[in-house]
This record gives structure tokens, C-alpha cells and sequence, in this order.
């Protein structure tokens, strides 16, 4: 990928330690779902996974995933790429990594929302092979796993 820096691609389940950047990219609500996740005790609770490609110190990108409890679907919430980083490939390669981490994890379904109206999302997701949810809102995207 051109014009990229160095990067890493790490993956973050419920449980791990919560990686500070994932906050300042996502906002709290990923602080909150990991704090419910550690706390849930025996009531059935979304399991947080996060995906980060982190470079020069800080978050280039990443998805914020929660996988539904019963653990078959996974439901992305986020997936944020900077500004100064789009049109490089770099959300595709993070939703590879997303695709096999919540297979890794046993889900056999993946869905997402391609954002009202934003045609060039969902190219992305019509690319990655996701179809539209029949009955459902019409940017939501589905892809099985």
C-alpha cells in the first residue's frame, strides 16, 4: 500500500487490555461495551473485539465489532480510516482481518450498516462479498461467514 507508514495489525478481544488509542478513535462507547463485557458477570453480554492497524504511534485505523451473545453473528459498529489515510486499501485489509477474526471466534455471519445513502461504502461492502439484508433497513449488509 502506498503511501502508508510502517503499521501493525492487532486484534483486541473482551478481555484484553483495552488499548487507550481504540478511544480516542472510537469515542467511549467501546470503553463502555469492554466495561460491560468485564463486568457482565452470568447475564448474556456482546463480546467487544477490536481490529487496529496502529502506526508512528497512534491508530491509523480500526473496526469496532461486538459479537452478539450465542456468539454466531458479528455485528461491525465502526470501521474509521483518517482522512490522510483513505482510498489506500487499507479498509478492505481491515475487513479481511475483521471476516477472520469473527470466524476465528465462531460466528458464521457478519453484518454491517453501509451508511444512508454513501454509495462509495457500500461498493466497499458489495466488493467484500456482503449482500443486502432482505426485510431489513436497506443499508444493511450481510455476509456469511
Amino acid at each position: 500500500m502506498s503511501g502508508l507508514p510502517d503499521y501493525t495489525m492487532r486484534v483486541f478481544f473482551g478481555g484484553d487490555q483495552l488499548p487507550p488509542e481504540a478511544v480516542e478513535l472510537f469515542g467511549h462507547e467501546v470503553e463502555d461495551a469492554w466495561n460491560r463485557w468485564r463486568d457482565g458477570g452470568d447475564k448474556p453480554v456482546a463480546r467487544p473485539v477490536l481490529i487496529g492497524a496502529s502506526g508512528d504511534g497512534f491508530w491509523l485505523a480500526g473496526v469496532y465489532m461486538l459479537i452478539e451473545p450465542g456468539g454466531e453473528i458479528a455485528s461491525i459498529r465502526q470501521l474509521i480510516v483518517r482522512h490522510e489515510f483513505r482510498s489506500r486499501g487499507l479498509a478492505g485489509l481491515l475487513l479481511r482481518r475483521t471476516h477472520t477474526a469473527a470466524s476465528s471466534a465462531g460466528c458464521k455471519r457478519i453484518r454491517s450498516t453501509a451508511g444512508w445513502g454513501c454509495m462509495d461504502h457500500i461498493g466497499m461492502y458489495d466488493r467484500m462479498g456482503y449482500d443486502q439484508a432482505r426485510g431489513e433497513a436497506p443499508y444493511l449488509v450481510t455476509k456469511m461467514l
